[in-house]
């Protein structure tokens, strides 16, 4: 396991050292934002709408959306 964890640790250190490029930083921050309120699969499941083919996984997948809401914020959150 220590050569795993140091191995990983030298590649992190490479990418860190020679793989960085300053002006790609917002460009990163931009689509690692993307995730942080769903927005993304809100917005894909609702184009799945509007062609009959992708009609019914775009139905199921706001169902599911609208479900995750439901159990982790009405529920989880209240538990923990």
């Amino acid at each position: 396991m220590d050569t795993i964890l140091q191995l990983d640790q030298n590649i992190l250190l490479f990418i860190q050292e020679h793989l960085r490029m300053e002006a790609l930083n917002p460009i990163v921050i931009a689509i690692t934002n993307l995730g942080n309120t769903g927005i993304v699969w809100i917005v894909l499941s609702i184009v799945l709408l509007f062609p009959k083919k992708t009609r019914r996984a775009g139905l199921l997948s706001l169902l599911a959306l609208l479900g995750s809401l439901c159990v982790t914020n009405f529920l989880l959150k209240n538990y923990v």
